[in-house]
């Protein structure tokens, strides 16, 4: 009944304002490799600093600086050493760092904010789209696992109970059992396409393309005259 009111809650939030709202528990993971593999990006790092956040609404977020030590699987931008992990206050006390959001370093699931609105955000521009790409969050409240000693912590397993399984156990095994089963993308450059080629590179093989032609043709005319 809980879950449902909790459901109901961000469902109503995500309609009433699709950049505020939070769809975290919109989504289900059954497994570890199903939630690693439904992540945009799954880092090891940890958060450095915390600072209040965008605000919608009345509600805030805590925005948190999350370093990067190696990303696990999914991609990160090109050159991209910090993400900026937002944390909902749902209109309350904003959440800090070492309560709500963890100071050890740990194994983030993240969802970026772009993927966010274009999944869960209705009919929206592409402007309105990318305006949320430096931002990121958690794919569910549970989705974070840190190191204690040399041991995985976990710190939430709302939804994801089966993450339970792990606290205890060697946090570097834990590490590697998330990146085994999602090889990582290769990240492109922001906002460009890796299926299309750039300008210059196309000119640059039409240019080669038109001087072979000319070659060609100059040979066969000298074939042919007499």
């Amino acid at each position: 009944m809980v879950r449902c009111l909790v459901l109901a809650t961000l469902l109503a939030l995500l309609v009433a304002s699709p950049v505020a709202a939070e769809a975290e528990e919109v989504e289900h993971f059954d497994t570890l490799e199903a939630m690693t593999a439904g992540s945009d990006a799954v880092v090891l790092g940890r958060i450095d600093a915390v600072a209040p956040g965008r605000i919608f609404s009345g509600c805030g977020y805590s925005a948190a600086a999350l370093r990067i030590e190696r990303v696990l699987a999914g991609r990160v931008p090109v050159g991209a050493f910090v993400l900026t992990v937002e944390y909902f206050g749902f209109c309350g006390a904003l959440p800090a760092l070492g309560r709500e959001i963890p100071a050890e370093r740990g194994v983030f699931f993240l969802r970026n904010k772009a993927e966010d609105r274009r999944l869960f955000g209705g009919p929206v521009s592409a402007l309105e789209t990318e305006a949320e790409r430096p931002f990121w969050r958690t794919v569910i409240g549970a989705g974070t696992v840190v190191e204690r000693g040399d041991r995985a912590h976990v710190p939430d397993s709302t939804n994801a109970e089966w993450l339970g399984a792990w606290e205890g156990k060697p946090f570097g095994a834990f590490v590697e059992a998330v990146a085994g089963p999602a090889p990582r993308e290769p990240a492109s450059p922001a906002g460009v396409d890796p299926g299309v080629l750039p300008v210059g590179l196309v000119v640059a093989v039409a240019a080669v393309l038109l001087a072979v032609g000319v070659v060609a043709a100059r040979r066969r005319r000298r074939t042919i005259d007499p």
